[in-house]
């Protein structure tokens, strides 16, 4: 098992109070971390790998999950815009953030409401 990630630490995007715990299981359950490579794509011999010097390798797998970049859609809050007295954009429609942030902008939002 093992997860590749494009920068050089893992975890960028863990809230910083559960950081410790998500690097503590990954070392515990002996996942390996292959740090500043990216994937390329997938064939029947595996993933395609190449990291930042721009050397390429193979991954047998198969088991496969892409966590791909978080962009956020705000698509039907234009759709809406005009059809509503109110409306509010919350979570990863604004911008992609972690669990936390999400869940207390809603509940902001909610108490303005």
């Amino acid at each position: 098992m093992a997860i590749v990630d494009q920068g050089e630490k893992l975890a960028r995007d863990v809230i910083p109070t559960f950081k410790w715990r998500h690097i503590s299981w990954v070392k515990e359950l002996g996942i390996e971390v292959i740090k500043d490579t990216h994937a390329q794509s997938v064939s029947r011999e595996g993933l395609h790998l190449k990291d930042n010097d721009g050397n390429e390798s193979v991954r047998a797998c198969d088991l496969l999950i892409v966590a791909g970049r978080r962009e956020s859609n705000n698509k039907l809050t234009s759709e809406l815009m005009f059809n509503c007295d109110e409306l509010y954009t919350i979570g990863d429609a604004v911008s992609p953030r972690n669990i936390c942030d999400a869940v207390h902008e809603g509940y902001r939002t909610g108490v303005r409401v």
